[in-house]
């Protein structure tokens, strides 16, 4: 049975990330143990945060305790800043539209049917932002994800990785690697002990 998960999540990972290796780990009592997957802010993003399909999917090997899912408290506070950030681009967009309506849209107005334009354009942002958020603490829940502290990352090794222009570190956007440069580092942690 667990031959079928694996052969599912190696495929899985094959089409949507490129990586088609899946190891079976067995513990001393020759039980599979979980394969531990690492998610990375963009895969939420790419994936509408909880709708994606993939994501879905991935997750639901969850419940017959054939992956475990991680990310960092990093990727965690990444997570609530993007969805705040696509709030506020969806905020902008909302705006624009309501402004075209009511300019040169204006007309619809004398359509009592079109009123409802009117009254689906006035959204509280607040109260999306408090509904996203709580969702994805419901969804980290309900999957079981387990929140890594990056407080173990070796800073050293990511300093390291800074100056030798390793991998996250690239030329010219090196500040901007750092947060994956601790989350590497702290996802690396946990299987090095």
């Amino acid at each position: 049975r667990h031959e079928r998960y694996f052969s599912q999540i190696s495929g899985f990972f094959l089409r949507k990330f490129g990586v088609g290796c899946v190891y079976l780990l067995l513990n001393n009592k020759m039980e599979i143990k979980p394969f531990t997957v690492f998610l990375d802010t963009s895969i939420f993003e790419a994936e509408n945060f909880f709708q994606g399909r993939n994501l879905i999917k991935l997750c639901e090997f969850t419940k017959n305790k054939i992956v475990e899912l991680k990310i960092t408290d990093i990727i965690y506070e990444e997570l609530k800043q993007r969805i705040k950030s696509n709030i506020l681009k969806a905020q902008i967009s909302t705006k624009k539209t309501f402004q075209a309506i009511n300019g040169e849209g204006k007309i619809l107005k004398n359509v009592e049917d079109l009123n409802v334009l009117y009254t689906l354009l006035n959204i509280d942002f607040l109260e999306v932002e408090r509904l996203l958020l709580l969702k994805l603490e419901e969804f980290l829940k309900k999957y079981d994800f387990e929140i890594i502290n990056s407080n173990i990352s070796d800073i050293n090794e990511v300093f390291i990785d800074y100056f030798n222009i390793t991998p996250p570190f690239k030329e010219g956007s090196k500040k901007n690697e750092f947060p994956d440069a601790f989350t590497l580092s702290g996802a690396k942690c946990p299987f090095l002990n």
